[in-house]
């Protein structure tokens, strides 16, 4: 959607209401894909001219921090008329969470390793424990 169709349908609305102002100032939010980071971060909101920022790690707050002044730069370019002068970042946590780490199962002959490893005088229960549980350990 471009800048143009989001005032032709938003516009009115503002104006009857006499939010054209607050409109204007929130417009960063709904062409954030425009500045290019969109992959970097999320425009979350926009307050007294500072433009508030969703990011997945403090590792991309701090870089985009970095760069600042050509971040407000670039979206003076985009929207000139926001009014942008500062950055916030928000650390947000990421939608999709890393799957499990596949383990594969020890072998044989890691399991009698294992079991070779361990002292003969242990109780049998015992020493078989853990030898499962160092040829696991071991398998990692």
């Amino acid at each position: 959607m471009s800048k143009q169709d989001i005032w032709q349908w938003l516009g009115p609305l503002a104006e009857r209401w006499k939010g054209e102002a607050n409109l204007r100032e929130q417009s960063i939010v709904l062409t954030w894909r425009t500045v290019g980071l969109s992959s970097l971060a999320q425009a979350m909101y926009v307050d007294r001219g500072v433009l508030h920022l969703g990011v997945a790690s403090h590792v991309v707050a701090a870089e985009l921090n970095l760069l600042k002044r050509k971040v407000v730069a670039r979206v003076k370019e985009a929207v000139p008329g926001a009014g942008i002068t500062d950055l916030r970042f928000h650390i947000r946590a990421q939608a999709e969470q890393p799957g499990q780490i596949a383990v594969p199962a020890p072998t044989a002959a890691a399991r009698r390793r294992a079991r070779a490893e361990l002292s003969p005088k242990l109780p049998t229960s015992l020493r078989a424990g853990l030898s499962e549980i160092l040829a696991w350990a071991q398998a990692r």
